[in-house]
């Protein structure tokens, strides 16, 4: 760049984070064609900046500051012929919808198969502990993805770190450092490493028990755990690196270099190993099950069907949404890629719990054993409240039976002869009407105590009315 020198009033020589601009004469335009290592810029137009007649850099409201920086006007840098047709916009709200219901579906269903595999503690082994592991991967990807949809700006940054210009347009604001959406986009990219890393230790963990021989579990099994949550450190340590030094602007959300590739390499070398891990189960289990089947390959059937059925599932859509090119093809098939990559993207967590838990043959034995556990205690409950009842009822039927007796006794000796054998015939039959409806009411438990009570009342009924019979013969 060559530098100019100016007599009278000028604005000094500055940087912008993407533009070095050079002295400018108070009062004039400066401008310089676009940079086109920003994503959507073209180098067909030209940003600007306004040197004020006091010799400083127009700030972005347009008053008379002194700060020595300024504003760029990057606003007619944009590349409109790249913007999103309109078969493209009529379709945008469908998709939003079907990101945040795939999300939140994914979430709510995540979230209950975590608890029902930490509820139960037949299900605490180190295959569900790993499965866990797993979901808690796809929870931060959905928690992370809904934050993102709906916290930022179109999909650009916070509401703070943008302004509106007079023109209604919103501007990103390059007089704040941003570490809010940085760091935000920091731990998202994270989040998405982290995801695809522990399906790989899905992957790993069914090759090391099906091929492996020697094989130490828990000592392996903390290195999956090491490995799930600390080998994104590798690819995202370098990516910071690079964005601090050559791209520190915006959100860190823009990809104007092939830095991005740090992650991609990441993720396509998790999804090609899986992919080996597939073919080579695959392999072996045709040789071993129908060739020389062994008694120890049985265990692990069940569990194999489950992994091969996630690892092909998330691996190939993912690789067939990057074989369809942007350009040269139909505005048809373009629909059809974005809605099959927000489908599996957003629906990826739902998939991953039934497979994993709600299909998972030894969680449902748990839910069913549970459930069948809580009925028969409150039916026991249920029994036992019944019988309390019944008991208290033949006790006080008892009483009443002893009293009624003894008044007869009573009065057949004072009244007529008569009076006698109907207060016997009353009570026996109160005594034969109390002892039948007791048997509705003494549950199965106490069969045998209905039995004894019920031959108990006859006894005493028959004696009764031989104590009272001799009276009656005497008057």
């Amino acid at each position: 760049m060559t530098i100019l020198f100016f007599r009278g009033i000028f604005c000094n020589i500055t940087f912008d984070n993407l533009l070095c601009w050079n002295y400018t004469s108070a009062g004039s335009l400066a401008r310089q064609r676009c940079p086109t290592y920003i994503h959507k810029f073209t180098d067909k137009r030209f940003a600007t900046r306004l040197c004020l007649l006091n010799g400083n850099w127009s700030p972005r409201d347009g008053s008379d500051g002194n700060i020595t920086k300024g504003w760029t006007n990057f606003s007619e840098c944009f590349d409109r012929s790249g913007e999103a047709p309109t078969f493209i916009r009529e379709h945008m709200q469908t998709w939003r919808i079907i990101y945040n219901v795939g999300y939140s579906t994914s979430l709510f269903s995540l979230l209950v198969a975590i608890f029902i595999m930490i509820y139960f503690r037949k299900l605490h082994n180190h295959r569900n502990t790993i499965h866990n592991n797993l979901f808690i991967s796809f929870i931060l990807r959905a928690t992370v993805c809904l934050l993102r949809d709906n916290l930022f700006i179109q999909g650009v940054a916070f509401e703070s770190d943008l302004v509106k210009n007079e023109d209604g347009r919103l501007y990103f604001n390059e007089n704040i450092t941003h570490w809010q959406c940085k760091l935000f986009y920091t731990f998202f990219y994270y989040s998405l490493l982290a995801n695809y890393t522990w399906i790989l230790v899905e992957g790993l963990y069914i090759h090391a028990l099906l091929f492996w021989s020697v094989f130490n579990k828990k000592h392996n099994f903390y290195c999956y755990i090491s490995f799930g949550w600390l080998s994104p450190f590798f690819f995202l340590v370098p990516w910071i690196i690079v964005r601090i030094v050559y791209e520190n602007f915006f959100c860190w959300n823009t990809h104007p270099t092939s830095s991005y590739w740090i992650f991609n390499s990441a993720i396509m070398a998790s999804i090609i190993v899986n992919f080996i891990f597939y073919i080579n189960i695959i392999r072996m289990i045709f040789q071993k099950i129908y060739v020389n089947a062994r008694p120890q390959i049985s265990q692990y059937t069940r569990l194999a069907k489950s992994t091969l059925i996630l690892i092909p599932l998330f691996g190939v859509h993912y690789i067939i949404t990057l074989l369809i090119p942007e350009k040269g093809v139909s505005d048809l098939t373009k629909i059809a890629k974005i809605y099959l990559e927000h489908i599996f993207s957003s629906f990826q967590g739902l998939m991953v719990a039934i497979l994993f838990c709600f299909l998972n043959e030894e969680v449902q034995t748990e839910i069913k054993m549970a459930w069948k556990q809580k009925i028969e205690r409150k039916s026991f409950h249920h029994s036992r409240t019944i019988t309390t009842f019944s008991s208290l009822t033949r006790e006080r039927q008892t009483d009443i039976a002893t009293n009624d007796s003894a008044r007869c006794s009573i009065h057949s000796e004072t009244q007529s002869p008569n009076l006698g054998l109907d207060c016997a015939t009353s009570w026996g039959e109160q005594s034969s009407t109390n002892t039948v409806g007791n048997q509705y009411l003494v549950s199965d438990e106490a069969g045998i105590r209905r039995s004894e009570t019920s031959e108990t009342y006859v006894s005493r009924k028959d004696t009764e009315a031989m104590r009272l019979s001799p009276k009656v013969s005497q008057k």
